[in-house]
């Protein structure tokens, strides 16, 4: 009786061995298959480097920002990083970053000042968050940037509208935003309001909005306004895809693009 006592036992402590042996390993191969896709993405297992900012110069009374702001120089070489066709590379925040709730943050306001100057539908109130990420533009293999080339990438979406905006990490500020209709109506606006448009860009930039844009119609037949600084090196352009002019210079769209660029739109 106590050798069957004995046996059972040692049967009953064998079987917890073996169970917990195979939860170990079924652990294991899980995370190591978990790390395998995370390294293959390249998302949330890079480690991101302490880095020192590098001094950053102010844009005197252009760039009136409580934070840190960069010069004119900077911000034409961040822009000619983000045009160029170097792969993404997701990260944390660094040091001066703003985090993702800031940028969502930042990114509901820009929405908002549109549609309080009644340039765009209230419809664009009702979009929600999609997706949002940081990431710099870096080759593989490298090591990141200074942390003002980093951007966030905020999408929102909504009943028949899109709109995605990148935001500088370090200014909080956006320098492209665009605006998609998904399905009809397109987008309405009056021309002449072009230039109202792309004021309210460069004032929620903190940029100086004085002055007279040129409006012109681009080379693929889209409607264009423009304003230039730092002596025609940086570009502030509102852009469309080619559409249709109405009645009353309503202009009839399905994509408006606000951006700061390096270079000059071409015209017809």
């Amino acid at each position: 009786m106590n050798k069957q006592k004995i046996l059972t036992m040692m049967g009953i402590v064998l079987s917890f061995i073996i169970a917990i042996s195979g939860w170990a390993l079924t652990s294991m191969l899980i995370d190591m298959k978990s790390d395998s896709l995370f390294s293959m993405s390249e998302v949330m297992l890079i480690n991101t480097p302490e880095l020192t900012p590098l001094p950053l110069g102010g844009l005197g009374d252009d760039v009136p920002n409580d934070n840190l702001s960069i010069s004119e120089h900077e911000i034409v070489s961040v822009l000619q990083n983000w045009k160029s066709r170097i792969p993404e590379r997701p990260h944390e925040p660094m040091q001066d970053q703003i985090s993702m709730e800031q940028a969502i943050e930042i990114a509901q306001v820009e929405v908002l000042s549109y549609v309080e100057q009644g340039l765009f539908h209230s419809e664009l109130l009702e979009l929600s968050l999609e997706n949002a990420y940081l990431c710099q533009k870096v080759q593989e293999g490298s090591g990141f940037l200074n942390p003002i080339y980093s951007y966030w990438s905020i999408t929102l979406v909504g009943e028949g509208m899109m709109t995605n905006l990148i935001i500088n990490a370090v200014t909080g500020q956006i320098w492209k935003c665009n605006f998609m209709a998904t399905k009809p109506p397109a987008i309405e606006f009056n021309i002449n309001d072009m230039e109202n448009i792309l004021n309210v860009f460069l004032s929620n930039m903190g940029l100086n909005n004085k002055g007279e844009a040129e409006i012109y119609v681009g080379q693929y037949e889209e409607m264009i306004a423009v304003r230039h600084f730092a002596d025609n090196s940086i570009y502030a352009v509102l852009s469309t895809e080619s559409g249709r002019l109405g009645d009353n210079s309503l202009f009839s769209t399905r994509d408006i693009t606000i951006y700061l660029t390096t270079q000059r739109p071409v015209s017809q």
